[in-house]
């Protein structure tokens, strides 16, 4: 059975035809394959119908439908670092000298090529969803970063997707704190029992609420106190039930039983396949369109500027955005791509290249094997 538990938006900033001719042979190229013995990690697509197809996209109605899977190899650290101490003091002994950390790094990497043949392989297959007539990009998940890492792979495999997060006009953590001070969602959406309370000021506190009523004395003196809003459980139309964050990130989307119910009687998977993604897309199609609305509209739409489709810049050349940007990510501490889209509503390409530059100025670290990045110690002073 299809249907889609978390959305992460993105915007299609220009017109992009996706041309479902060549779509395939574009898709095969970057297929997914299991890891080889000495593969940490290998990501690519499957068919979205698993055994009953072979296409690697599904199209129905002007939506297209990828999956894609990952499989990584699990080495736990502890493992890692118990054999990397026997063979450091085993070397160490023989020689009567303590090794220098080149040499362990190089160790390490003996670790990890002993122990990867032997590890256990894990797999997980997460859903993108273009929505042609909206301009709209859906991924199926709850961390920004790993939406991020699929977008990658499709962008890979496109060779270019020009996208941005989707963003609204106003502030949503403004909206949603607005609402809960009423006691009260606008038009089909409800209050659901669950939200987090931020301050605003830094060490002002966190506040998560659980099994709530959001309409208590208590939650309104943190918000006298001048919390916001930063996630909110909603409920629409008493079909779908969702938790939304203040980044428009959609988590914990739960639906009705007549909703799930509703193509039970397909016998044929590919038919009922079919059938819940066109009741489903429809759906959420309604759902996304009504909470634009009610969130106050989408910024308004901006095309790439001239810094997205330049070549690499030369020589000691910086992005007028990279002060502002490095600040951006030292105070939130939110070293991302994606977040830096957001704020500054940019495209993905300046957005890669200002993470890039604060890795060059020493501000962030190099990507980890699961491209994450960290702030550098001492950031702040270079900064």
């Amino acid at each position: 059975m299809f249907n889609l538990k978390n959305l992460r938006l993105y915007r299609l900033n220009r017109d992009v035809k996706f041309d479902t001719d060549s779509l395939q042979e574009k898709l095969r190229a970057m297929a997914f394959t299991p890891c080889g013995s000495q593969d940490q990690a290998k990501t690519g697509w499957v068919p979205p119908l698993g055994n009953h197809a072979e296409l690697l996209f599904h199209v129905c109605n002007g939506h297209i439908l990828l999956a894609r899977r990952r499989e990584e190899k699990l080495l736990p650290a502890e493992i890692i670092r118990k054999e990397l101490t026997a063979k450091v003091e085993k070397l160490e002994n023989e020689q009567g000298r303590n090794l220098k950390n080149a040499e362990k790094a190089s160790l390490k990497d003996e670790v990890l090529h002993t122990l990867l043949p032997r590890a256990f392989t894990r797999q997980s297959d997460l859903w993108i969803w273009i929505d042609t007539s909206s301009s709209l990009i859906a991924v199926d998940s709850a961390s920004a970063k790993k939406a991020e890492d699929a977008l990658a792979l499709l962008r890979k495999t496109l060779g270019s997707l020009p996208v941005v997060p989707l963003t609204m006009e106003t502030p949503i953590e403004l909206t949603l704190t607005g609402w809960l001070k009423l006691g009260k969602a606008p038009f089909t959406f409800e209050l659901g029992e669950s939200a987090v309370l931020q301050a605003v000021l830094e060490g002002g506190g966190k506040v998560t609420c659980k099994k709530q009523d959001l309409n208590s004395d208590e939650i309104a003196g943190h918000l006298s106190a001048g919390k916001v809003v930063t996630r909110l459980e909603l409920d629409w139309h008493e079909q779908i039930h969702f938790t939304l964050s203040d980044d428009f990130g959609l988590t914990g989307i739960k639906y009705a039983d007549q909703l799930l119910e509703q193509n039970c009687d397909h016998e044929d998977a590919a038919a009922r396949f079919d059938a819940d993604v066109m009741l489903f897309t429809h759906a959420l199609t309604r759902l996304i369109a009504e909470l634009m609305e009610c969130l106050g509209g989408e910024v308004k739409k901006q095309s790439f500027d001239e810094f997205e489709n330049e070549s690499e810049p030369e020589g000691n050349w910086q992005d007028p955005l990279f002060t502002d940007a490095a600040r951006f990510v030292l105070d939130t501490a939110r070293p991302t791509i994606s977040a830096i889209q957001r704020q500054f509503r940019i495209g993905y390409n300046r957005a890669a290249r200002l993470i890039e530059a604060m890795e060059a100025k020493g501000l962030l670290s190099t990507p980890k094997h699961d491209g994450s990045r960290s702030i550098v110690a001492g950031a702040e002073v270079i900064c």
